[in-house]
């Protein structure tokens, strides 16, 4: 089905295709990009020619959302956590925890309570005494243990395991896992000589761009989220309407980047996608970040962050492109209307009209009221249109993010799954460690 799309004069609501619209709007002059029903064929045979050539061995990050055969697997581990557990630690840093970050936000209690039924996630990506002991010292037999590092050899994932293991948890822990790469590593190697098993991360899919795995998908089913429906979403983007999306969408972030836009500020107006800007941010800044070149990505949350940023995003510097992420209202349950007294609120007052508003509402009115300003003041930003947060629209969310940087990393002539920078500031940190002079 045809992608609904409007660029670049007002934005216009509308049923938007495959699972959530695109709208493209950009007034400032300099910045020309095509919108994804102007991109030929040629060019999305290009892009997929692009992305085959980063994804070359199976199971690949962007060919296991359309695998179904290990689901069934993920799904028996899950109920075993969720069967002996009240709270899972997943251990890990970087992807290994932001996939997790992500996908806990979406059903996460609005005021931090505890899911009915299900096990608390936790998530230790640091090596901080405080946060090791507030970890280790729940009650271990109701405590399940996820330890995630691609590598086996992340310094914070090993020393956290090896503090588990001399705490003698790995006796006493109601369930734990460990998820690396096959073969002889630190963490693998000592999971087995202590009896912990071991799962296989896939091999050919790096960190940041495991979310579709075991690595994210564990998590997610232990939450009580449909991984099933979640691939599926992921898989409809692996289609012409999703390819012209993200190619659109990379073209137009490289048109921002050269015409001196040098900040890319990620804004959804909904606190189950906080976590999800997170995982943003990693990927963007690792994927794109090389040889003088990429976008630094500033997070948000509206409309919170209206009251703490935007008056530097509207008159500060020109130098930021915006997406901003709304949900569509239908999806939120409003606010039931409580009247106020008629001498508290006067028929056709400020606070009789504010209380005939529902909450939902009024988050809709911010997020487009933002959305026209940045327009105003001649910024280049375009809007996600979502339908909802089920498992389906956030998994096509999350594809659609990594096949647009992986795009934008071609257009810029960068390799989107390295991070020499990184690898050099763990080569220091771990020489520091050693006494060595750095």
């Amino acid at each position: 089905m045809p992608i609904a799309c409007q660029a670049p004069s007002p934005l216009i609501a509308g049923v938007q295709q495959p699972l959530f619209g695109f709208i493209l709007v950009s007034i400032t002059q300099k910045i020309h990009s095509p919108t994804p029903s102007a991109l030929s064929a040629a060019e999305l045979k290009q892009a997929r020619n692009w992305l085959a050539a980063a994804a070359p061995h199976s199971p690949s990050w962007m060919d296991i959302c359309q695998q179904t055969d290990d689901l069934a697997a993920i799904e028996k581990t899950a109920q075993e956590f969720i069967a002996q557990c009240a709270h899972v630690i997943v251990c890990g840093t970087g992807g290994s925890s932001l996939s997790a970050r992500a996908l806990r936000d979406l059903i996460a209690h609005p005021l931090g309570q505890p899911a009915h039924g299900r096990p608390q996630i936790h998530l230790l990506d640091s090596t901080e005494p405080d946060l090791l002991d507030a970890a280790m010292n729940l009650p271990a037999a109701s405590t399940g243990w996820l330890f995630i590092s691609r590598s086996g050899g992340t310094l914070e994932t090993v020393t956290q395991f090896l503090a588990f293991i001399s705490r003698n948890l790995h006796r006493r822990a109601g369930m734990v896992r460990v998820i690396t790469l096959a073969g002889s590593n630190p963490l693998r190697d000592l999971a087995e000589h202590y009896g912990v098993p071991v799962l296989e991360h896939a091999t050919h899919i790096g960190g940041r761009y495991s979310v579709f795995s075991n690595v994210g998908m564990l998590p997610a089913a232990i939450l009580g989220l449909d991984i099933r429906a979640m691939r599926a979403g992921a898989a409809s983007m692996i289609s012409d309407e999703g390819m012209a999306m993200a190619l659109a969408a990379a073209h137009w972030h490289r048109a921002c980047w050269e015409s001196g836009h040098q900040t890319h500020v990620m804004l959804p107006y909904s606190v189950r996608l906080q976590g999800w800007t997170y995982w943003y941010r990693q990927l963007w800044a690792e994927s794109l970040g090389k040889a003088g070149k990429g976008t630094t990505p500033l997070i948000g949350l509206g409309p919170l962050d209206q009251h703490s940023m935007l008056q530097l995003l509207l008159d500060g510097p020109k130098d930021k492109s915006i997406t901003t992420v709304h949900i569509a209202p239908s999806q939120a349950a409003p606010v039931p209307n409580r009247p106020l007294d008629a001498a508290v609120a006067p028929e056709g007052s400020l606070l009789a009209f504010l209380n005939s508003l529902d909450g939902q509402a009024i988050v809709q009115a911010q997020a487009h009221g933002t959305t026209r300003s940045f327009i105003n003041h001649h910024l280049p930003v375009r809007q996600l249109s979502l339908p909802d947060l089920r498992e389906q629209s956030v998994g096509a969310l999350l594809m659609l993010q990594m096949l647009e940087t992986v795009l934008v990393a071609q257009l810029l002539g960068v390799n989107a799954f390295d991070q020499p920078a990184v690898e050099e500031s763990k080569t220091i940190a771990l020489a520091s460690l050693r006494g060595a002079k750095p």
